[in-house]
């Protein structure tokens, strides 16, 4: 920002700068070769020009810091970053080779498919089955509850009876789209073709 507006202003070296490098306003006097008191006023008056600024604070910066550099570059932060961008870098790596475009197929696949009418049918179908089964479950176990002297085994085969006819229906609908999975299967393959 510092660079793109031409002058420097006294938020963006107080506050941006000196957030990420402390005592960035005591360096930038020092590379200026004036006091704080004299780096404030000039900030003031729009005097301190980003062209003469930015060299001298960096020379001030590396004057400073240099020593430290090669020692701080070892530490633990340092190897975060290392391993960091390695990792960023195998992210890159693995989506460039293919990844991206396998996920993309995978969704337009099931995209397609989960569009098709015949398949939304059948998710109601499904659906209305699975809720019938949980109702019948319901009604078995509150009837069994209810009417304690059937005994267990009747009750039980009384909702055995009901769950039957009920799976029976969630395998004939599941059943009926196999041909629609083959379909799907094979467009998919075409389009890879």
């Amino acid at each position: 920002q510092i660079m793109s507006k031409g002058k420097v202003q006294a938020e963006e070296l107080r506050g941006q700068l000196g957030d990420r490098l402390y005592g960035a306003f005591q360096l930038a006097a020092r590379g200026m070769g004036i006091t704080t008191a004299e780096l404030d006023k000039m900030l003031e008056q729009g005097k301190l020009v980003s062209d003469e600024f930015l060299p001298r604070f960096a020379a001030e910066i590396r004057r400073t810091f240099s020593d430290g550099v090669p020692e701080a570059s070892k530490n633990a932060r340092a190897e975060m970053n290392r391993f960091n961008n390695a990792i960023l870098e195998i992210e890159r790596s693995v989506a460039m080779g293919g990844f991206l475009s396998g996920v993309t197929d995978g969704y337009r696949t099931l995209t397609e498919t989960l569009s098709n009418p015949a398949v939304q049918d059948s998710a109601r179908e499904l659906g209305a089955t699975l809720g019938n089964a949980i109702a019948t479950a319901a009604d078995g176990l509150a009837f069994f509850i209810l009417e304690q002297d059937l005994g267990l085994r009747d009750a039980f085969l009384c909702i055995q009876v009901k769950e039957n006819v009920v799976m029976h229906k969630v395998f004939t609908v599941i059943g009926s789209h196999k041909n629609l999975v083959l379909v799907n299967e094979r467009n998919r393959a075409e389009r890879i073709a």
